[in-house]
């Protein structure tokens, strides 16, 4: 069984950069930070309030999240979760509550394609804290891959209601779909203030509702998948759009020089190897998004296709051939696309 890992980089496998960003006669205003072990920045055409209050709002809403699913806090809900026997639950709310339901809804949409109990490989391997040009030197200990095996799978997870349960001593990730979900609650936030023209960006994921001035969408640049320089290949119209990018071209798993896929095969422990490098989503939810890449990266290139085509899902796939990149796209993609071919 094939299963999801997310890597933390910036929507920029077919790269997202919003050109000529907010160029508007009323005031834009910027606040970034780090979150989910990456930069976000949140961009807001006028001033229906003091920017240092929203920056304010902003603050407490990512400290609430981070407080609940921070995998680097010992006393976060999510670490405690992860510390509980076989057996264990827990009730759940907020964030929390959220992220378990959408990954229940994903993993069952998927045929568990999205599972969320990846933790111990991710550690395992070193993805969250390998540096981008580095080079793993061998694999892990395959005694220490074996002792992990029996823990996974999203069939030892259950839901019901607001309490959730492990039946073996498994340890979720919630980094396939956490950072569309909180490019949502961000955008909540901003609407609730009566922003009507926002870019927000998260690790992985971007959003930009309203217009520039002159009645203009945003637009999105899309990346030529090219190893040596960046070069804009084509345009997105984005207003009211999310765009997500799992996997990226520049930033792959290599185990002795060997190309790695982003995803794990639950079976073995080990990364998958498919030609698949990276898949951008485009969807009205960043969450949706998020786990729309998500799903479609770990099926591959042959199967993920498919399936985008049989759910009318906008993604464009990015697969090595040799030494050289090809893209494809789906029709509902290609309708997004300010320069049709």
């Amino acid at each position: 069984m094939l299963r999801y890992l997310n890597q933390p980089v910036m929507v920029a496998a077919l790269a997202a950069v919003l050109t000529g960003c907010f160029t508007s006669a009323a005031p834009v205003n910027e606040v970034r930070g780090q979150v989910l072990g990456g930069d976000y920045s949140v961009k807001w055409v006028g001033d229906p309030l003091p920017a240092s209050e929203l920056a304010g709002k902003l603050a407490r809403l990512l400290q609430a999240f981070e407080q609940q699913m921070s995998a680097q806090q010992e006393n976060s809900d999510l670490s405690r979760f992860n510390r509980l026997p076989a057996g264990g639950c827990m009730q759940l709310q907020g964030h929390f509550l959220r992220l378990a339901t959408a990954a229940v809804e994903f993993h069952r949409f998927s045929d568990g394609a999205l599972d969320v109990t990846l933790a111990p490989l991710l550690r395992i391997w070193g993805v969250h804290s390998q540096p981008q040009s580095q080079d793993r030197r061998g694999p892990p200990d395959p005694q220490q891959l074996a002792a992990v095996l029996p823990n996974l799978g999203q069939q030892h997870l259950h839901l019901q209601d607001d309490l959730l349960c492990k039946d073996v001593p498994l340890e979720l990730d919630f980094s396939s779909i956490a950072s569309g979900y909180l490019v949502d609650q961000l955008e909540l936030l901003l609407r609730d203030q009566l922003i009507e023209s926002y870019m927000i960006e998260l690790p992985g994921d971007l959003k930009a509702v309203g217009q520039k001035a002159g009645s203009r969408p945003w637009r999105i640049s899309l990346e030529e998948p090219r190893d040596d320089i960046r070069v804009a290949q084509q345009i997105l119209d984005v207003d009211s759009f999310a765009v997500s990018t799992s996997g990226n071209h520049r930033r792959q798993l290599r185990v002795d020089g060997r190309l790695h896929a982003h995803g794990f095969d639950m079976e073995t422990g080990w990364p998958l190897q498919h030609r698949l490098v990276s898949v951008t989503v485009v969807e009205p939810s960043a969450m949706r998004a998020d786990g729309l890449s998500s799903i479609l990266m770990v099926m591959g290139p042959e199967h993920g296709w498919a399936f985008a085509l049989s759910h009318d899902i906008a993604a464009a796939f990015v697969t090595r051939r040799d030494a050289h990149y090809e893209v494809q796209r789906t029709p509902a993609f290609n309708v997004l696309l300010t320069d049709k071919e």
